[in-house]
């Protein structure tokens, strides 16, 4: 027994030994895939950190949970066909119960925080190795951007992230504080965009990069939230409750009058920027990185490392590109025939990865006043164009249909590219709104 004891131990102290060799290894390994406090102290720390700032915008804004949380519920959206609890829920129509862990304002609180703390330690750290003011000026943007799109969905949020108000921690910690909606604005809000407009470029050091038009549009909608809150017209409750009085001593007018001051500074200074011919050029996938367009939560088609996701399917989450799916109604239920009696039915629009097609999802709709009342004149106001497909025409061969000619009412035949769904014919009183009218879109 004695042996056995001594061979045991000799054993164990081998292993044990063997186990320190090997996490020796491992323990002096630098970490690639996440950033660790002292990477900011270095110039590629904080450009990395710079990068994470803009990659962070497909978590928000890509997947439709925060989109829908925005959305669902207003006068301009709806829960839809095919629409789950993370949409009946928002709808506050009945349908649903909203909840603290149903709302899917998750999306924003869980991706915020990590976002603003990066920008805290490209902000303290930049400097010390070098980094100019116009890259500061980035993270000082970003900083601001989270904190605004925070406050106007909880109200009061913490300023202090475990290691001082607006300071970069670097411990673990499950407490916090929230802050009032005063100190978020004025302290956070307000000095980084009014110094993120004075030092950065006015031509964006990246393509669909920060900006100055960018900060001062930004810091027109704080400048114009931020008056509405303490003008509190509808007596909305505030929390953490606080009285609705700013800081310094200014009232509402005040705000108003620097929103209206920032919005035409960046009017008349607009740099690179300027609107686009038409409503529907805006918003044309080819015309996708245009003039208009101040900020990119960009993706790439040539690389699955750079994109951040998979270039060949789409799992449903972030930080894949799927928000626009969700208005897309589920055309592929039209129907058409095989035989001109009326049987034989075919779904004769098949999904097609075009702009006028598209993943129908059918989690959300426009509201039938958006229908009726935002685009009540469909002759004339091009948005409606530039908005709604009008038009579906027939691809059934991309569903392996080989039929040449199918039927519609009436025994009407169509053939490939030929209108299915066709839009309301104009009369020859009402010409159209130009000479080639996009169909599709």
């Amino acid at each position: 027994m004695k042996r056995f004891h001594i061979k045991a131990f000799l054993g164990t102290l081998v292993l044990t030994v063997l186990m320190a060799a090997c996490s020796e290894d491992i323990l002096v390994e630098q970490p690639r895939s996440i950033f660790e406090p002292g990477f900011f102290k270095t110039e590629k720390g904080v450009q990395g950190g710079i990068t994470s700032l803009y990659a962070h915008l497909r978590y928000i804004y890509g997947q439709a949970y925060y989109y829908n949380s925005t959305q669902t519920g207003t006068d301009e959206a709806t829960w839809a066909q095919s629409a789950d609890g993370n949409f009946k829920d928002a709808d506050l129509s009945g349908v649903g119960t909203l909840s603290s862990t149903s709302s899917r304002s998750d999306v924003l609180w869980g991706t915020a925080f990590s976002n603003i703390n990066t920008a805290s330690g490209i902000i303290e750290n930049a400097e010390d190795v070098g980094i100019s003011a116009a890259l500061i000026a980035e993270a000082r943007f970003f900083r601001a951007f989270d904190y605004f799109l925070l406050v106007q969905t909880f109200g009061g949020v913490p300023l202090d992230l475990g290691s001082g108000e607006l300071k970069f921690n670097t411990s673990p910690v499950r407490t916090s504080v929230r802050n009032t909606v005063p100190e978020v604005y004025t302290k956070a809000i307000f000095p980084d965009l009014l110094k993120a407009a004075t030092d950065l470029p006015e031509v964006g050091r990246v393509t669909g990069g920060v900006t100055k038009t960018l900060a001062r549009l930004y810091l027109a909608k704080a400048y114009l939230t931020y008056a509405w809150w303490l003008e509190n017209p509808k007596n909305i409750p505030t929390f953490p409750e606080t009285a609705r009085t700013d800081p310094d001593g200014k009232n509402a007018q005040y705000y108003y009058q620097q929103a209206y001051d920032v919005a035409t500074t960046a009017i008349e200074n607009p740099g690179p920027f300027k609107l686009q011919p038409t409503f529907y050029d805006l918003n044309l996938g080819s015309n996708d990185r245009n003039s208009e367009i101040l900020l990119y939560a960009d993706h790439t088609e040539a690389s699955e490392k750079y994109n951040g996701g998979s270039l060949t399917f789409g799992g449903g989450g972030a930080p894949d590109n799927f928000a626009v799916w969700m208005m897309t109604w589920n055309y592929t239920e039209l129907r058409s025939y095989s035989k001109s009696d009326g049987t034989g039915s075919i779904s004769s629009v098949q999904r097609e990865a075009e702009q006028h097609l598209g993943r129908p999802w059918t989690r959300m709709c426009p509201t039938i006043n958006v229908i009726e009342k935002t685009f009540a004149d469909k002759t004339n106001d091009s948005r409606y164009d530039g908005t709604f497909t009008t038009t579906y025409r027939g691809n059934w061969p991309k569903g392996g249909v080989t039929n040449a000619v199918l039927y519609n009412a009436n025994n009407l035949e169509v053939r490939p590219g030929d209108a299915i769904l066709p839009p309301k014919q104009l009369s020859k009183a009402q010409p159209p709104k130009r000479a080639n009218p996009p169909e599709n879109w």
